[in-house]
C-alpha cells in the first residue's frame, strides 16, 4: 500500500475500520496513524456497531462487501441517536461500482463516499475533506 500523499493532518479524526481482511485492516491503519489519525479496527459488523454506539468516532470506513456491510449501514441510519445515525460513512469494495450503482447506495444507504477497495489516494484525499473542517472548527 502506497501513496504520494504526504503532510496529511488526520489528527481530529477518530476512524472505526470494519473489513474482514486483516492484513488490509493493518496496512491501512497504519498508514493512517502516520497522518495522526486515532484508528480502531474490527473485523465484524455486530462488533462495529457495539463500538459505534459505545465509542466517540466521527468517521466510520467499511466494507460493504465482505462483511454485512449493507446491514450494518440500515442498523446505523436506524439508530434513535443522530449522533449515531448521522455519522459519516465511507464505503468500499473490491468489486467495480458503476457510476449508476454508487447514486443509489449514497442515496439509499447514506454513504458519504463508495470508493474502490486499495485506492488509498482517494481514500485519503476523501478522509482529507473530513478532515479539514474538523481542524478549523477546532482553531487550528
Amino acid at each position: 500500500m502506497i501513496s504520494n500523499k504526504i503532510n496529511l493532518d488526520f489528527s481530529h479524526l477518530r476512524i472505526l475500520m470494519c473489513d474482514s481482511w486483516e492484513d488490509f485492516l493493518l496496512s491501512t491503519k497504519t498508514l493512517l496513524e502516520l497522518h495522526q489519525a486515532m484508528v480502531q479496527t474490527c473485523q465484524s459488523p455486530t462488533e462495529t456497531f457495539d463500538l459505534i454506539r459505545h465509542g466517540a468516532f466521527n468517521l466510520i470506513v467499511l466494507d460493504v462487501q465482505e462483511i454485512d456491510g449493507w446491514g450494518l449501514i440500515k442498523a446505523i441510519r436506524a439508530h434513535p441517536d443522530p449522533v449515531v445515525n448521522s455519522s459519516p460513512v465511507i464505503a468500499y469494495t473490491a468489486r467495480v461500482i458503476t457510476p449508476k450503482e454508487k447514486l443509489a447506495l449514497s442515496t439509499g444507504y447514506g454513504f458519504s463516499q463508495v470508493l474502490r477497495k486499495g485506492d488509498i489516494d482517494r481514500l485519503l484525499d476523501c478522509l482529507q475533506n473530513y478532515a479539514n473542517p474538523l481542524r478549523m472548527a477546532s482553531g487550528e
